[in-house]
């Protein structure tokens, strides 16, 4: 067994709550890439990381290897409390409860963009239905040069980028 086996097999803890709250100042991560970029960036206190009891592997054991270096507490959860917690099926085994990342006004991205010396382009999201999909899309626009987003979906990726949340497009 690897030392990340044994570190995730540590905290059971306590059953997590049916939902974990997005109201004011906290929002659920979930996913792998959400939650293992939103550990990694540090850029926001993560309060606890929930992981399945039912999956395995070394994509999780990197995720409780961080937290754990982070000091986080890990609980094991069964897929159906993950579901619960997340409203959505596809969690991959793994949620996070985090503070919400700042958000920028669309005048603020301006003001930086005067301020770097390099060319940039935005990335305007509408009508992204899939939370991977959206974390692929901003981990693909972190690698080609963009500079800020507007979408009006939340993820654990947001803190790669100044966003900024518009209810459509149309507001741009």
């Amino acid at each position: 067994m690897t030392k990340q086996g044994k570190a995730r097999k540590k905290n059971k803890g306590p059953t997590p709550p049916k939902k974990i709250s997005q109201a004011g100042r906290h929002e659920t991560l979930f996913g792998f890439h959400s939650v293992f970029e939103a550990l990694q960036a540090k850029k926001r206190k993560i309060h606890t990381v929930y992981l399945s009891d039912k999956r395995t592997g070394q994509r999780l054991d990197s995720i409780a290897s961080l937290a754990q270096k982070n000091r986080i507490p890990i609980k094991e959860c069964t897929p159906e409390q993950l579901s619960s917690m997340t409203d959505s099926k596809m969690h991959q085994g793994v949620a996070a409860l985090a503070d919400n990342l700042p958000v920028h006004s669309g005048m603020e991205i301006f003001d930086m963009l005067e301020q770097n010396p390099r060319p940039c382009f935005f990335l305007v999201l509408e009508s992204i239905e899939d939370p991977h999909n959206l974390g692929a899309l901003i981990r693909s626009g972190v690698c080609a040069g963009v500079c800020g987003n507007y979408t009006k979906k939340a993820c654990g990726l947001w803190g790669l980028m100044p966003t900024e949340p518009i209810p459509c497009t149309m507001q741009i």
